[in-house]
């Protein structure tokens, strides 16, 4: 018994010092143990009880695990409550530990007067072990938090959990990436959409993995995190005579999320993954991917998975045409297999005219998890884009609308933008595509240059 009292002291010892370390960081996680300078000595009395019952018992494990589990949800409430400047980050990533459900009242309270918190980041684990009702009243509380300006919420679950985060957002929320949304019907588009569209601060946007609900049964195995599907129901009524034929289900427009990102002035970036099902979605409208691109704060935008096709692709290349209103330097339009030749041709001969975009991604990642081909474009059709984005690296952009500029006849302008077009061929010399085009969009350079 004496080693086994010892063998629990030891333990003790080495979480508080642990829980101490990451105190001072700044973070706190749920199921990690309370930080020393939360352990009064009423509770350590009590810690110490229990232990000394548990060891008497010779039941060691369960008994402790549920008391450290317990106190470090207490703990966490009361760090928040606290507002410490050095508190600034909160990641749930772990399975809330055993009597977590009696602690709940008190985390939300201590949300509901926390000032510091700046970021929270939620595991699809942590979340998935949240009943509905407890989701929403959590996200809406996140949400409330004064000094947010960074959301991140992997496997979210059901829009109205979304919705209820978002709802509560101050004006200040910057950075917001959502995983595994689920979407039941036409409604929840809506209100997603609105609430969005109220974000007018949010500067990054990655949103991942759009389903459509399905009476999916499966089981999460807490050991190890891997998720078990034990049966899938069909939609129709099961109540319904089998000789009648079933209803065509009604597909769902997800344009109205993509309009509502479209309209936020200060988003500059948004990253979209959506995984679309072409059986449960409609196509996208051509004015819905257009609108994406022609905000002239847009400077980063990917849309994979997002059932593309060539008059997407020729939307997208009437939009960045036009040098006046983009300004967006990276496009990356991956796994999307409805796109043929045309779509990749439309989008090689815009980059002709366009000067700002200097990454065009158009291949599947390696690491992505798809084991589908992905289309892409031809090699001839590639070494065009790749031509005139290295252009566009070297400032191909600046330089011709300085001359544009300099029609007038500058001497002094027109000289430093001569200087600038030389300094292009210096450093590709060694690229003939890159030299023709220099001449061939400068004559007068042949003046300036020797040829030896």
């Amino acid at each position: 018994m004496n080693n086994k009292s010892s063998l629990i002291s030891q333990l003790a010892a080495a979480t508080a010092s642990a829980s101490a370390e990451r105190s001072a960081a700044g973070r706190f996680r749920l199921n990690e143990p309370m930080p020393p300078s939360l352990r009064s000595t009423e509770k350590a009395t009590i810690a110490s009880q229990v232990a000394t019952a548990a060891a008497a018992r010779g039941e060691i494990t369960t008994d402790i695990i549920a008391h450290r589990r317990r106190t470090a949800a207490l703990a966490l409430a009361s760090e928040i409550r606290a507002n410490d400047p050095k508190l600034t980050s909160l990641k749930l990533y772990r399975r809330p530990g055993y009597g977590f459900n009696d602690t709940f009242s008190n985390l939300l309270q201590a949300l509901a007067q926390n000032r510091t918190i700046q970021s929270v980041e939620m595991s699809w684990i942590f979340l998935a072990s949240l009943t509905e009702a407890q989701r929403i009243i959590l996200m809406t509380h996140l949400g409330r938090l004064p000094a947010l300006t960074k959301l991140q919420m992997e496997g979210i679950g059901p829009a109205s959990a979304l919705v209820a985060a978002l709802r509560g957002c101050r004006t200040n929320l910057q950075n917001l990436r959502v995983g595994s949304l689920r979407i039941s019907s036409e409604q929840d588009v809506k209100e997603v959409a609105d609430a969005l569209s109220q974000l007018q601060s949010l500067q990054n946007v990655l949103l991942s993995n759009i389903r459509i609900k399905t009476n999916m049964r499966y089981r999460i195995d807490h050991a190890d995190g891997s998720v078990h599907i034990e049966g899938i129901d069909d939609d129709h009524d099961d109540t319904a005579s089998t000789e009648q034929p079933q209803q065509p289900r009604r597909l769902i427009a997800m344009d109205p999320i993509l309009e509502a990102l479209a309209g936020i002035p200060t988003l500059s970036k948004i990253a979209l993954q959506l995984q679309l099902d072409s059986s449960k979605v409609t196509r996208l409208t051509d004015k819905t991917i257009q609108s994406l691109c022609e905000v002239p704060s847009r400077k980063y935008l990917m849309l994979h998975s997002c059932n593309l096709d060539d008059e997407h692709c020729n939307a997208i290349s009437k939009a960045l045409q036009d040098n006046k209103n983009t300004s967006m330097y990276s496009l990356s339009l991956a796994e999307n297999e409805d796109i043929s030749a045309n779509g990749w041709c439309a989008l090689a001969t815009m980059l002709e005219k366009n000067y700002s975009l200097e990454y065009l991604h158009t291949d599947a990642s390696e690491r992505s998890y798809h084991s589908l081909p992905t289309s892409f474009p031809s090699i001839h059709c590639r070494a065009k884009m790749d031509h005139y984005l290295k252009l566009n690296r070297a400032g191909r952009g600046k330089l011709l609308l300085a001359d544009h500029n300099n029609d007038d006849g500058d001497d002094g302008e027109e000289n430093d933008t001569h200087k600038g077009w030389i300094e292009l061929l210096i450093k590709d010399k060694e690229d003939l595509n890159v030299v023709f085009y220099v001449f061939q969009t400068n004559p007068p350079l042949c003046k300036h240059v020797e040829l030896v």
